[in-house]
C-alpha cells in the first residue's frame, strides 16, 4: 500500500504554516499542490503503463485514483490520449 503525504504534513514538516507553504509551493512550482500531486500521479502512470502489463484499474489505484473513469478523464487531459491509447504506443512488436 502506497502512503500519500497532505499539504499539512509537508508544512509541518518544512515548518511552516499551510497557508505559507502553499503560497511557496506556487512561486516555486507554477501550479498548486493539487494539480502537482495530479501531474506525479500521471507521471507514474506513464511509467508503469510502459513497464508493466498491470490492468489499468490497478494502475489507478496504485497512483491513487479509487475510481478508474476518473484517472483514465484526468489522463486524457494531461496527457492528450487514453492510457490505452499511450500504452499501445510503447508496444513492440517482436
Amino acid at each position: 500500500m502506497i502512503d500519500y503525504i497532505t499539504l499539512v504534513q509537508l508544512a509541518t514538516e518544512t515548518r511552516m504554516s499551510s497557508r505559507h507553504f502553499i503560497r511557496l509551493f506556487r512561486q516555486q512550482s507554477g501550479m498548486n499542490f493539487p494539480e502537482y500531486l495530479q501531474h506525479k500521479r500521471i507521471e507514474l502512470a506513464c511509467h508503469l503503463l510502459i513497464e508493466t502489463d498491470n490492468k489499468m484499474a490497478s494502475i489507478s489505484k496504485k497512483v491513487g485514483y479509487q475510481d478508474t473513469a476518473h484517472f483514465r478523464e484526468v489522463f486524457r487531459k494531461l496527457i492528450g490520449i487514453s492510457p490505452s491509447k499511450y500504452r499501445h504506443m510503447f508496444l513492440i512488436v517482436v
